[in-house]
């Protein structure tokens, strides 16, 4: 008997994965706690009544720049909440005569550009030339 012909394998061969990147400190370290306790303080410290609203503010960019943030989920569920209180919050504080004032002199600037816009409309027609796609 002859030997069997060789038939080439159908299944690739195995890749070589590179371990997942890890973004962000490690759940348990030093790095977290130092972390979360730097979070917890500046909330602590945008509710301090001298501390200004853009000095929290860098304090977050800062603390986002170097890498120390932790509750990524929870930050990213409850910030989309806390953004849409704090915008109803924010229409509770204008009043009602400014609302209106601002809503009457935005009429007037529009009804004002529609006017000047058909004033100065050419007065001859303007010429209409088909477009024709098949000559």
């Amino acid at each position: 008997m002859s030997d069997p012909i060789p038939i080439p394998s159908t299944t690739a061969p195995a890749r070589r994965t590179e371990p997942p990147v890890v973004t962000g400190p490690a759940p348990g370290g030093a790095r977290v706690w130092l972390a979360r306790a730097l979070m917890v303080a500046g909330v602590l410290a945008a509710l301090i009544r001298g501390v200004e609203a853009w000095m929290t503010l860098g304090a977050g960019i800062a603390l986002a720049l170097l890498g120390l943030t932790t509750w990524g989920s929870y930050a990213k569920k409850y910030s989309r909440l806390m953004i849409q209180c704090s915008i109803v919050l924010l229409g509770f504080w204008i009043d009602l005569d400014r609302v209106v004032q601002a809503g009457l002199s935005g009429a007037a600037f529009s009804v004002g550009v529609i006017v000047v816009t058909f004033a100065l409309r050419p007065t001859a027609p303007i010429p209409y030339w088909p477009i024709h796609l098949h000559s």
